[in-house]
């Protein structure tokens, strides 16, 4: 049910976002998400893809309104402290939060209240928060390793299936896993911050984000539903006819 109502919320945010206007608009949208190869998979195997990208989308568009208040600052933190329950999928969109708003309050806000829900799911548990990340940490680079370098069968790379971890164990580096993920998630911050005070529309950083989160660590199809944002992209851009093509592209 929970899957519904974060579809629903995914598609509405996503018609903001690519500033659609008309009903045939909203159908072409509506349809295109349904229509994704990866929704399927995303919703029959109760993965989380769905709820986090429908909390970025709509959390991103209260950020980045032009007149803001508390709410809306409060409001669009929460949504993003939401998404970051899967940090493999929505940790890049972080820098958009740090560079694009050019205000303190909705980082500030996100790290406060990330930091205090995870202080209080410590709380049943035996260790401190260092030593439950380090250990989530260390299983789940452990995991990506195992499954990057073909662990279980076949390797995802033998079919076709590509992300940064994939393509390094088809190398045999798969020990580089984790320093890669962190330099091309660097890469990303310095792109956003180099073109923070640059007038451009702030969701071709989206799209250019949900497309590192595709790659920068090891996926399954469903989370292929990120190149949704990307698509929502293009298509607020072509709403801007007055675009050199250079600048388009």
């Amino acid at each position: 049910m929970t899957t519904v109502f974060a579809l629903a919320g995914l598609v509405i945010g996503l018609i903001q976002a690519a500033q659609a206007k008309r009903p045939a608009e909203y159908a072409l949208i509506a349809l295109t998400v349904g229509a994704a190869y990866s929704t399927g998979p995303a919703v029959g195997n109760g993965q989380l893809t769905v709820h986090v990208l429908a909390a970025l989308t709509i959390g991103l568009l209260l950020l980045f309104k032009k007149h803001q208040t508390l709410y809306l600052d409060l409001a669009g933190s929460s949504l993003i402290i939401f998404a970051l329950i899967k940090p493999t999928l929505a940790a890049p969109f972080v820098w958009l939060i740090v560079f694009i708003p050019q205000r303190i309050w909705p980082i500030a806000l996100v790290v406060v209240g990330y930091a205090a829900i995870a202080l209080l799911a410590c709380i049943p548990q035996t260790g401190n928060v260092l030593t439950l990340y380090a250990d989530w940490l260390h299983r789940g680079v452990g995991g990506t390793t195992w499954s990057s370098a073909g662990g279980g069968g076949v390797g995802l790379v033998d079919i076709g299936y590509g992300n940064l971890h994939n393509y390094l164990g088809a190398l045999g580096l798969s020990h580089l896993n984790m320093a890669a993920s962190l330099g091309l998630l660097c890469l990303l911050g310095g792109w956003i911050y180099c073109h923070r005070h640059q007038q451009f529309d702030p969701w071709l950083a989206v799209g250019i984000a949900a497309i590192v989160a595709r790659l920068w660590t090891y996926h399954l199809v469903y989370d292929d539903m990120l190149i949704l944002l990307p698509m929502a992209a293009v298509y607020r851009l072509q709403k801007y006819p007055h675009l050199e093509p250079s600048d388009r592209a």
